[in-house]
Order: C-alpha cells, then sequence, then structure tokens
C-alpha cells in the first residue's frame, strides 16, 4: 500500500491497481494485474489503463541508483518489488518486448545497469533492443540459474535470498 497498489474491480473481476510514477513522483501510467498465472497459452494478466501507455516501473527512485552507480532492470512490478524489499535498486519494465529507446535517458549517469533476462522468447526480445540501444555498453546481463526471476529465487528459499542474488 505504501507504493499505491490497491486491491480494485476491473471489469467484474478481482485485481490489483499498479501506479507508475515519472521522476518527479507524478502518476504516469495505471496498470492492472489481473491474474498470477497466463491462461490457456494466453497471457492476460496485465492490461493497462485506457489511455495510458507502458512505462518503466520505478523510476522515481533513480536517484539513489544514481548515487550507488548501478541499477537492475527486470520484467514486471513484482520483480522490482521483491528486490526493493531486499534494498536493492531496481526499475521494472512493463514487459520484455516493450523496452523504449526513449526511456535511455532515465539511465544517462549510472555506470553499470544489470538487466535480468528471464529463460524464454521474451528474453530473447529484450537482448535484441538492447544490442541496438545506447545503454548497450553498460549492460551487465544476469542469468539465474535456479529460478525465472528475482522473486521466484525469493519465495524457493527466503532466508537465502541475499546470498544467491549478488550480483
Amino acid at each position: 500500500q505504501t507504493l499505491g497498489l490497491r486491491d480494485i474491480a476491473y471489469c467484474g473481476q478481482p485485481a490489483v491497481r499498479i501506479p507508475h510514477f515519472d521522476e518527479g513522483g507524478s502518476e504516469v501510467t495505471v496498470q492492472y494485474r489481473l491474474a498470477l498465472d497466463k491462461s490457456d497459452g494466453e497471457d492476460n494478466r496485465f492490461r493497462f489503463k485506457s489511455g495510458h501507455r507502458p512505462f518503466l516501473y520505478g523510476v522515481s527512485r533513480l536517484d539513489h541508483a544514481r548515487q550507488v552507480g548501478a541499477v537492475t532492470l527486470v520484467e514486471g512490478s513484482s520483480d522490482t518489488h521483491t528486490l526493493w524489499f531486499h534494498n536493492e535498486t531496481a526499475v521494472g519494465l512493463p514487459g520484455a518486448s516493450m523496452w523504449q529507446e526513449q526511456w535511455a535517458e532515465h539511465f544517462d549517469v549510472i555506470d553499470t545497469l544489470y538487466v535480468l533476462i528471464e529463460p524464454y522468447s521474451g528474453g530473447e526480445a529484450l537482448l535484441r533492443s538492447l544490442a541496438k540501444s545506447q545503454i548497450r555498453n553498460r549492460v551487465q546481463l544476469v542469468h539465474l540459474r535456479d529460478a525465472k526471476d528475482p522473486s521466484a529465487l525469493y519465495l524457493s528459499d527466503p532466508e537465502g535470498f541475499r546470498d544467491a542474488w549478488k550480483l
């Protein structure tokens, strides 16, 4: 709740409202989480509020990343939450295939961008986008051996997460 998340009804079904804020703290887009898992081969877990465009999640916290000189880019808000819970600097992409080059400006003075590549076609799409991006020379790819993402890594061993996550 301190992050602005709220339980709501979206088209008559339960959902979580996830606000995305710009660097000044103003809400710029809203995403809804409708389900935890994909259904029947379709990915109907997320929707953006009508008229809203995808935006990075967590850029309002980039001042800290600039101070430490590093940030981790992950897919989605829940992985971002997991890393924030463990005092890691992180920003969430709205999806692996949704990188927009204008977002690179948010990372101008950050020396190291750890980018988590998830083990499926979305990870490959992100690699293709970043290979053409102006941030490419500052990117260090992260592949997790025992989990698909930070949240799965945490859930597999909450007590051992800090040691397992060391970048």
